[in-house]
């Protein structure tokens, strides 16, 4: 090992490390988000700028037009019924809740509940699938529910489906 001592009062400045980052995923509210996605923007370069992903509890009702912008290719999942699958039910659902997205989720998944236990004969026959409120949902014949949630992005202050924009 070839470990060069440093003087005491020496500030050594962390290395970058070889190959860089390819994506950052943020877990935070959208009150949070609108500070952290430009501050890692500003921190790194736009040539090399890794992708950036969000969980749905970045996406609120009611952020307005400038949050939408500045989230320009912020990459988020959330479930059908707030993706747009079904504008009218979610106005609905979302007046119901005083556009509580997190109210609205508990209630797609709710209905996806009621419309499997209705079909609860058939989920021990065989594989079930359904595009449920909640998201794509298969059931196995032993009963394990797997869930799948599409993916949005921001583009041109709007949240669109990822393979729309691709």
């Amino acid at each position: 090992s070839s470990a060069v001592a440093q003087p005491e009062d020496t500030v050594v400045q962390p290395q970058p490390v070889s190959g860089g980052v390819d994506s950052v995923y943020i877990i935070a509210t959208s009150d949070q988000l609108i500070y952290i996605k430009p501050a890692l923007e500003f921190a790194t370069s736009a040539r090399g700028r890794p992708a950036f992903y969000a969980s749905s509890r970045s996406n609120k009702a009611g952020t307005g037009k400038d949050f939408q912008f500045e989230m320009e290719g912020l990459k988020l999942t959330d479930i059908p019924l707030i993706a747009g699958s079904n504008p009218q039910l979610l106005n609905q659902a979302a007046g119901k809740f005083g556009n509580d997205y997190t109210r609205v989720r508990l209630y797609a998944m709710g209905m996806d509940a009621w419309r499997l236990a209705n079909q609860f004969g058939d989920m021990q026959r065989h594989t079930l699938r359904m595009n449920g409120a909640s998201g794509d949902i298969t059931v196995t014949d032993n009963c394990t529910v797997y869930r799948h949630l599409p993916w949005l992005v921001f583009k041109q202050g709007n949240l669109a489906p990822l393979d729309a924009v691709n």
